[in-house]
């Protein structure tokens, strides 16, 4: 008998069951207060937000594009700027690209890194073009007048904005 008591107890206590019948003494389930209905004016208006709104509201923030959103590169240009990319860089010597197009994407990106670190060096700008556009026939660059033409290409279309 004591058994069936305990096992009860317990049953109820881990799972209570309510009867509308029920008048024992048990405790009733914790429910939240009850909501009041709403009149027909506040369900006409739209609901108010609790918090205060800010006297003045502040503006959006402006999305940033490269340099300016801290990336370490640009992103890879559109297509139809790779395209003039990789054929202006053919036009001053088929060998810059060497049948490698992601390569000399890759290479102009980086060399913006170098334009947004050295706005006002021109000359370091063409050294460091020259050292980073080589090849397997050009292993020292492509030489000053070659790399001031390249300099300008990824400027007109890999980082126009740097």
């Amino acid at each position: 008998m004591a058994l069936l008591f305990l096992i009860g107890t317990v049953g109820s206590i881990v799972a209570p069951v309510e009867n509308e019948d029920d008048t024992s003494t048990s405790a009733p389930a914790a429910s939240s207060p009850p909501v009041p209905e709403k009149t027909e004016q506040e369900k006409k208006e739209p609901a108010k937000s609790e918090e205060p709104e800010p006297a003045t509201k502040s503006p959006e923030p402006k999305a940033t594009t490269w340099p300016d959103n801290g990336a370490p590169f640009p992103p890879e240009p559109a297509a139809e700027h790779w395209a003039a990319f990789i054929n202006g860089l053919e036009t001053i010597d088929p060998d810059i690209v060497h049948g490698k197009e992601e390569k000399a994407v890759d290479r102009g990106r980086n060399q913006c890194t170098s334009n947004r670190d050295n706005p006002n060096d021109e000359a370091k700008l063409i050294e460091l073009t020259n050292a980073r556009f080589t090849s397997p026939n050009h292993p020292d660059g492509f030489g000053e007048a070659k790399s001031t033409r390249i300099l300008q290409l990824v400027r007109d279309h890999i980082c126009p904005s740097a």
